[in-house]
């Protein structure tokens, strides 16, 4: 069983910084208000926090519903943006940043966009590394041996 102070703290601790401020603020207090409520119709703070089950799950369930809504913002504005005119679409983000900007990357996130392209730079230098080895070590001789056999060529041909 836990009070109202110790349910309100965990369900806080779980929601800080997974869900935006309004959505924080809001889900606090509509917990601590539906808490009270039921204190004043008789049932004791233990009782409550009982029926409601766990903060942990609560929250959970918050952030996957935040999520979902994030997730929607996305897709409405993808449809919206193929849906303007041609001089509506210049003057507005295009959708890569509609995409990124709806929610803050959480760190491990960036570290994935990070050695994703840390990857692909590594690819694109290694494919330039054999073309220009392969133009050194194979092109530039056959052009020298082409432009010493056509000299020769023509100086004998004389």
């Amino acid at each position: 069983p836990m009070t109202k102070q110790q349910f309100i703290q965990e369900l806080s601790e779980c929601l800080l910084n997974e869900v935006d401020s309004q959505e924080y603020h809001s889900s606090i207090e509509y917990y601590s208000n539906y808490i009270e409520t039921e204190i004043r119709k008789g049932k004791s703070e233990e009782e409550v926090t009982m029926e409601l089950g766990s903060p942990r799950l609560i929250a959970k369930t918050i952030i996957d519903s935040q999520l979902g809504k994030e997730n929607q913002k996305e897709r409405v504005s993808y449809y919206e943006r193929r849906d303007e005119d041609a001089d509506q679409r210049e003057a507005q983000k295009d959708i890569f940043h509609i995409f990124w900007n709806q929610r803050e990357l959480k760190w491990y996130e960036k570290l994935g966009v990070l050695l994703v392209l840390i990857f692909v730079i590594g690819i694109i230098l290694t494919i330039l590394g054999v073309a220009i080895s392969l133009l050194v070590h194979v092109i530039l001789p056959i052009v020298a041996i082409l432009i010493v056999v056509r000299f020769l060529y023509q100086l004998f041909r004389k």
